[in-house]
Parts: structure tokens; C-alpha cells; sequence
């Protein structure tokens, strides 16, 4: 304990002039006893100095002017729900990533309506009687429904089980019509069934670029909450035609993807290692919950600094090869 008490002594008396890691951010919120002090990636610019300072006010002192970069992220919601939902399920992520000013998110909405018997009371109670939005219809052969969560997952980890989604090219081209006339973006967030749509329209743009029939995608990363893999789709599905479980190589190669999920989803292993197979460049965080966004700040602040890092990392190089072509 005393070592422990020696290191965040020295941790706060000795300031550096780099800017500081989020290890070292955290480790200067500690010596200031600040622990309920929100940190954020945007942070990461500022200097030492200045975060003592606004710890040791426990958060009210004046922040630094923003850094000058932004960020534009279009974010889609899950099966079941709408913008509304959407905004909720990712407050957090959007303060870990930095101020208002800074960060600006985008939400596009589903247009197939959504089945009573699926949508979560809970957000009936919370957010009144919608309506609520999927992307596209999903059929399976085993007869499950959503509703009956354990045996709809092994559904969807059973190749043998054949998945039709209903309406999905129209909704890629709805999402794609979007960006083309609101973007660019730097970044695309999906939760659920909004993330097999980042996905499928990713693996699509790369296929279309492969041809020589359109640009590859413009965006930086793809950030996948609670996110599966798609099902029934040519656009990377988790089973690939011709008998192989998995992907022998991943069909998004090279463009960054971050991924979180909660330990406690039933659908966590099916998600992991299906997204692991289509993405070449998957970074995979988890969080203590189920199939829900991260609660906990250190959660969404190490996403959030993977954000801004894969976004400045395509900025810093516009010249090279696309990411997500071999």
C-alpha cells in the first residue's frame, strides 16, 4: 500500500511536458482524488499542467480551449429501436470522445417497422410507444423467434440454419444515399443490427471498389457495439460460401474496426469470433454487461481513444491505399 501511495505521490508532483497517455491521465485523476471526474479522448491534447489543475477542482475549473480537430460520426440504432434510443445508448461514448463543440453525431433511422412482440418493454416505458425501427426483416429456418433468446442463438451459430434478411440492399442503399448527401464522416457506429448494416455496407463499398465499380469507403473506422456478424448477406457473411465455419481470410482487411461488447451478452461468443474473422484490423473491448453499451468510463474512454486514433491515422496518410484492399 505504501509503494502504491509513493507512486501516485510522485505521479502528481512530477509533470511532463509531452502530452500524456490515458494511463497517465488516469494515474493524474487519481493523485487529485478526482475519481468521479469524467475523463474524455479529447484530454488526450491537453498538458499536464492544465488536467491538474482541472482534476485538483474536481472537474470546475475552465477546461482548455477544445483541441482544434472535430469529429462526425453517423451512428444507427439496433433492431427495435430509433434516434431516440440510439442517443441514449451512446451519451456516454459521445462524452468520452469530447465536447459538443468538437464532436458532432448524426442518427439515421431504420424504416422496416419493428415487431410489438420484440421490442424491449423497457424502452416502450422510457421512451413511450415509439415508433421502433429495424433495418431489414430476418427470417430463419429453425422457427425461433427473437424473443426466445437462448435457442435464437444457436440458431445463428449454426450454419446448417438458413437466415433470409428481408430488405437489406434497399436499406444499404438508403444508408449509402445518406452519406453520400450529409457526409463525410469519420466514423461509423452501429449497435446490433445497425452494426451487421456498417458491415454489410463496408464489405459491399469494398466489393463494388474490387470491380472497379465504385469508391472504396471514405470513412476512417467502423465502431461496433454489441455487435454480431451478418447472417444472410453476400456482404461478408459469418459462414462464406463453400463449406468453410469461418473466413479463411477477412474480407475487410484493413480498415480499422473497434468492437465492444458485454461479457454478459449471450451473444458475445458468436459476435467475437465472427467479427474476428471478416475484420483484419479488429480491436475487441468488453464491458461488465449484456447487450448494451458500456457503462463503465474507463470502457468508453479506451474506445473513445481508439477512435481518434484510427480517425488521425487516416487523416495523417489520405494518400495511401484504401483502407480494406488488399
Amino acid at each position: 500500500v505504501a509503494s502504491a501511495h509513493t507512486r501516485v505521490a510522485d505521479s502528481h508532483n512530477i509533470l511532463h511536458t509531452d502530452m500524456p497517455s490515458m494511463e497517465r491521465l488516469l494515474e493524474l485523476r487519481a493523485a487529485a482524488f478526482a475519481d468521479d471526474v469524467e475523463v474524455h479522448a479529447a484530454m488526450l491534447s491537453w498538458d499536464e499542467q492544465r488536467l491538474s489543475t482541472y482534476f485538483e477542482s474536481g472537474g470546475k475549473a475552465s477546461a482548455p480551449p477544445p483541441p482544434q480537430r472535430s469529429l462526425r460520426v453517423l451512428s444507427l440504432h439496433g433492431g427495435g429501436g430509433n434516434r431516440n434510443v440510439n442517443a441514449m445508448q451512446v451519451s456516454r461514448l459521445r462524452r468520452a470522445l469530447g465536447p459538443p463543440d468538437v464532436v458532432h453525431f448524426d442518427f439515421l433511422e431504420g424504416d422496416h417497422a419493428w415487431k410489438s412482440e420484440n421490442i424491449d418493454p423497457r424502452l416502450v416505458q422510457l421512451f413511450g410507444p415509439g415508433p421502433y425501427w429495424g433495418w431489414y426483416g430476418v427470417e430463419n429456418a429453425s422457427g425461433h423467434g427473437q424473443n426466445d433468446r437462448d435457442a435464437y442463438v444457436k440458431a445463428m451459430m449454426d450454419p446448417a440454419v438458413g437466415f433470409e434478411y428481408i430488405g437489406y440492399e434497399a436499406a444499404l442503399d438508403r444508408l449509402e444515399r445518406h452519406i453520400s448527401e450529409h457526409g463525410p464522416y469519420d466514423a461509423l457506429v452501429g449497435f446490433s443490427q445497425g452494426a451487421i448494416m456498417v458491415t454489410m455496407l463496408t464489405a459491399r463499398a469494398l466489393q463494388r471498389a474490387a470491380r472497379g465499380e465504385g469508391a472504396p469507403p471514405a470513412w476512417a473506422c467502423n465502431v461496433l457495439l454489441s455487435a454480431l456478424p451478418p447472417r444472410a448477406s453476400p456482404y461478408a457473411p459469418i459462414f462464406p460460401p463453400g463449406g468453410s465455419p469461418l473466413h479463411a481470410s477477412p474480407p475487410i482487411a484493413r480498415l480499422p474496426a473497434i468492437a465492444c461488447m458485454g461479457r454478459q451478452d449471450p451473444f458475445a461468443p458468436y459476435g467475437r469470433q465472427g467479427l474476428g474473422s471478416i475484420y483484419g484490423a479488429l480491436e475487441w473491448f468488453e464491458h461488465g454487461g449484456g447487450h448494451e453499451t458500456a457503462k463503465e468510463a474507463e470502457v468508453n474512454s479506451e474506445v473513445a481513444e481508439a477512435i481518434w486514433r484510427a480517425v488521425e491515422g487516416h487523416r495523417s496518410s489520405p494518400g495511401e491505399k484504401a483502407p480494406g484492399l488488399e
